[in-house]
Formats: C-alpha cells, sequence, structure tokens
C-alpha cells in the first residue's frame, strides 16, 4: 500500500466534520472532492436571545449536482481508450470503459451537459422544504406583511434550476407563498468568478501534483483499464487519471438517471489520493490559497458587500424579507475563505505543502454541491439587531476575530461587528 503523508497529522476540528456529515456514511469522507453531493443533513438553529424575532435572512449556495457542464472529459478518456484499443492495450475491464461511458454520455444527454440532475433537483429541494420548516413563522409572516422572496442567480441555467427547486421545497413544506415570490433576477458579475491561482499557488500546485506518491495512485487507476505495456505511451498519467476520477466523482449526483458508477475504474486505495489532489487544485485556486495573498478571495468582496447592503436595506425598511443568491462551487470556495468560515480560515505558508493533514480545508465543505452559506437577522423592540450564521444548515460562529455581542448568545453579532470583523 502506498503511504499518504497528507493523512499523516491529526484530523480536522469538530466543527468540519460536523459540516461535512451529510456525506453518506458508507462512502470515505472526501472521495468526491468538490462533486461531494450535499445529501440530507438535519436542520440546526440556534434560538435567538430573549426578545428577538427573526426578520431577516439571506443566502449563497452552489447550484445542486448536474451531469459534466461539456464532453471534455469524456472525450478525452475516449481518445485514449480508442488508441488502446487499436494497440491491443486493454484490460477485460478496460473493454468494458467505453460501453459503461456511453451509457452514461446518454444520460447526460437527456437532461443537458451542465444541467441539473434528479439528485440536484431534491438537494435544493430539499433545503427549501427545511427552509420552510425550520423558519415556519417567519416565512407564514411574510404574507400579512406584504413582503417578498427575492432569488438572484447567474447566467447558467442550473443555478435558475436550483432557484427553482428550492421554491418547490419551500411549497411542500406547506407553505403558500405565490405572491411573495419575486421574479428571478441575474447578477453573473458578483457570483461567477473566475479566479486564477497566484504564482506560488500555481507552483505549489505543480509542485504537489508532480509528487510520485499521486503518480503511482495515478497508475493504480489506469491499470483497470490499460495493460501495463500500455500505460507508459499516456502523456499525462495523473491528468488521465483524475478524467477518470471526475467521471466517478459526478455519477452519484447522476444516479436517478443512470445505476453507471465508474466504481470499478477507480481502486479503493486511490479514490481519496486523487480527490486530495482535486482539492490542491481548488485551495490554490478558489480557497484561502497562499499567506499573506488574496487574489483567490478578492472577487467575493462585492458579494459580501450585497450581503451587507440587502442587510442593511430591510433594516431600513425594505420590503424583502429573503434572498436567495443561487451561484458555483466557484463563488461558494471564495466567499467561505474571505469571510473566514470554518474550514476555509488556514492559509498555507509560501513554499508549504497543503495537505490533509496539516490543513481543515475541504472541498466537499467549501464546495459541495448545494452547499450554502446563511445568514439570519434577528430584531428587539428596541431595534437592535443580531446577526447569525448557518453553514450547510450548520450553527458556526464567524471567525475568531468576530466578537458575539453576549457570552452568553455566542452565535449572535451585531451587524457593526460583522462588518468592522469581516472587512
Amino acid at each position: 500500500m502506498h503511504v499518504k503523508p497528507w493523512q499523516a497529522c491529526a484530523a480536522a476540528a469538530f466543527t468540519l466534520v460536523a459540516l461535512a456529515s451529510s456525506a453518506s456514511a458508507d462512502e470515505p469522507e472526501h472521495d468526491y472532492a468538490n462533486q461531494t453531493p450535499y445529501g440530507t443533513p438535519k436542520a440546526k438553529v440556534k434560538a435567538a436571545p430573549d426578545g428577538y424575532e427573526m426578520f431577516f435572512l439571506e443566502t449563497v449556495g452552489r447550484h445542486g449536482a448536474r451531469s459534466l457542464t461539456s464532453d471534455d472529459t469524456e472525450q478525452d478518456a475516449l481518445k485514449i481508450w480508442r488508441r488502446a484499443s487499436e494497440q491491443g492495450g486493454l484490460t477485460e475491464r478496460g473493454k468494458k470503459f467505453a460501453i459503461d461511458l456511453a451509457e452514461f454520455q446518454e444520460a447526460e444527454r437527456t437532461i443537458g451537459y451542465g444541467r441539473l440532475s434528479g439528485v440536484g433537483q431534491e438537494e435544493w429541494q430539499g433545503i427549501g422544504q427545511r427552509h420552510g420548516e425550520t423558519y415556519g413563522d417567519f416565512f407564514d409572516a411574510l404574507d400579512n406583511r406584504e413582503e417578498s422572496i427575492a432569488a438572484v442567480t447567474t447566467n447558467v441555467t442550473r443555478t435558475k434550476q436550483s432557484a427553482e427547486a428550492m421554491q418547490e421545497g419551500l411549497a411542500k413544506a406547506g407553505l403558500d407563498l405565490e405572491t411573495e415570490l419575486a421574479p428571478l433576477t441575474q447578477a453573473e458579475d458578483m457570483m461567477h468568478f473566475r479566479n486564477k491561482a497566484s504564482d506560488a499557488g500555481e507552483a505549489m500546485t505543480d509542485e504537489i501534483l508532480a509528487r510520485d506518491e499521486l503518480r503511482d495512485y495515478a497508475e493504480d487507476v489506469l491499470r483497470t483499464i490499460y495493460v501495463p505495456e500500455f500505460i507508459p505511451s499516456i502523456k499525462d498519467p495523473l491528468e488521465a487519471a483524475l478524467d477518470i476520477h471526475k467521471l466517478y466523482s459526478t455519477a452519484p449526483g447522476m444516479a436517478k438517471e443512470t445505476d453507471i458508477t465508474f466504481e470499478r475504474y477507480v481502486p479503493e486505495d486511490a479514490r481519496e489520493p486523487l480527490s486530495y489532489a482535486t482539492d490542491v487544485e481548488t485551495f490554490y485556486q478558489y480557497g484561502p490559497g497562499v499567506e499573506g495573498e488574496t487574489n483567490t478571495i478578492d472577487n467575493a468582496r462585492p458579494l459580501l458587500a450585497d450581503f451587507f447592503k440587502a442587510l442593511d436595506d430591510r433594516i431600513a425598511g425594505s420590503t424583502t424579507a429573503v434572498v436567495y443568491r443561487f451561484a458555483h462551487g466557484e463563488t461558494t470556495m471564495p466567499f467561505a475563505a474571505l469571510i473566514e468560515a470554518p474550514g476555509s480560515e488556514e492559509q498555507t505558508a509560501e513554499g508549504e505543502r497543503f495537505t490533509r493533514g496539516n490543513n481543515p480545508w475541504r472541498g466537499a465543505v467549501a464546495g459541495r454541491l448545494a452547499g450554502n452559506i446563511e445568514w439570519s437577522a434577528y430584531r428587539n423592540d428596541d431595534g437592535k439587531v443580531l446577526v447569525t450564521m448557518r453553514y450547510n444548515e450548520t450553527p458556526v460562529q464567524f471567525n475568531d476575530g468576530c466578537s458575539p455581542d453576549d457570552e452568553d448568545a455566542k452565535y449572535f453579532y451585531t451587524v457593526d461587528e460583522l462588518k468592522s470583523c469581516l472587512g
């Protein structure tokens, strides 16, 4: 068995484990990296201090599970497979790969590449239903006050589908909100980031992905499809193996459309290392990244400003009582890093490798399918406002630089404190 240096240190903090707990108990925790399905967590909330009533709710979340965004990964894998087929380089198991892939592609074409899958629809319907049940009194009051629920998406169809599924979930909770649901609006520039790792981040990504341990695991994957003599002819074994792993990690989100899983092409020992390789790339491109650098989080600042603007508007008397934002993993990962949400607060020193032993950041949490960050605001009769946060429906405190309003209510913060500590 290969050594796994990225697993050599202690486990992540309890909060991170709680946030990731919606992964299936039957699966190793990080097999699918940022393609991890959301699951069905039990919604939890912290009771507000006495005398406070909820009056505002806002979120940002990633779209639900989907098909691959294009067939590029599949075509790259098939190009190698066809060459191996012509040269007699396939294993008996490998001969079935193209058949499995064709069936998987057929399911993708049925819903459309990059479109929400049945699992993805259920994920956001579930979140909506739990919101309706958890905050039932708050939603019931909207109609009496003639207030509205806003939904903001990017221009990508799967975010719009996620918004519609969320609204269906609210209806499943028994809420009659037809008159409260405002038309969908779009904010592409504010919510669809196309980050690039810093020079130091790119250098460290290249250094980690070039390590022999990962190459060994990549070859373990390739040997399920190709005979050993053929593998040296593959230009980039790790990239080829990651293409197979991407199919494997996308398959759980397509479980309603097809029973193809690609599990037989990704040996169990190789699953966690390859998901770690994916985390390496996203950590340096969208996560906390290298110490002292802000390029991974700067694009999220307008989104944070929008959180505060929506909150300020509501305090000032806006009739928009809820703002749901539907975006992408490329949005939730930088936003979580910007506000230093639990598990997303630690950068790595320049020249230090990001590993799962020395850093709690996980794509399965920060970039999880349908993953979401929620702020809810409460007000008392004197007009004082307190804000609390949930991360993937789990109550969490704001970062250590933020001081709660009261030591007996550690999850509740004043707006001025959040503006100060979150910058």
